[in-house]
């Protein structure tokens, strides 16, 4: 008697996942339709990367005939955080793997998986965007790219509201930039007096424009 009931259950369970992978088949299908009747092939390929992105399935991807399998996948797999996903890419397209760890090593602000790109591009993104992420200035001065760099400094004074952290920049026309930037974003004058005297006089004469 335990031996039927315990068939009987089986049995239910099995016809219970079969008709929810049914249901989610069809839901994807109706998805994927939808996506296909958008008449713009930039919107269809963004509405088909968010389909795949919800239903956290790499797999669609090799569905899609729009777009490329690995610019979907890399979606999916910075969307779950996929490191290992991220980097079995990288026998296809290089590039869509770092983008793909790139984007993981954002949204953890995790500077040593940055570290651990081989383009310098990528990796110089990567460290930027973390560093902005981070609120840090000790990770900008990790960027190769100096003018990336010095970038990754007028953001932050802005962001942290602190107009010594322009000091950090030592191109003139970047240092000028630090200042308007930051009398732009902030609306207001500049308070120079904190400042060290050349950077001072940059400062003032940005003030007075």
């Amino acid at each position: 008697m335990l031996n039927k009931k315990t068939s009987l259950l089986s049995i239910i369970i099995i016809i219970l996942i079969g008709t929810v992978a049914l249901l989610y088949q069809n839901y994807s299908t109706k998805d994927i339709k939808n996506c296909n009747n958008l008449k713009n092939t930039q919107d269809q390929n963004e509405c088909l990367i968010k389909v795949a992105v919800k239903k956290d399935d790499a797999q669609l991807c090799d569905d899609f005939k729009a777009i490329e399998p690995g610019v979907c996948k890399r979606m999916v797999y910075i969307n779950e955080k996929n490191i290992q996903g991220c980097q079995d890419l990288q026998k296809t397209n290089p590039l869509d793997s770092e983008i793909c760890l790139s984007g993981i090593a954002k949204a953890n602000n995790d500077i040593n998986l940055c570290n651990e790109l081989t383009l310098e591009s990528t990796k110089d993104s990567c460290i930027f965007n973390v560093g902005i992420n981070a609120k840090d200035t000790d990770t900008c001065n990790l960027i190769g790219d100096k003018l990336k760099k010095e970038f990754c400094f007028i953001k932050l004074a802005q962001n942290l509201n602190n107009l010594q952290i322009c000091e950090n920049i030592q191109t003139e026309n970047e240092i000028k930039l630090c200042f308007s930037e930051y009398k732009l974003v902030t609306k207001e004058n500049l308070n120079c007096n904190d400042l060290t005297d050349s950077y001072k006089t940059v400062c003032s004469a940005v003030n007075n424009q």
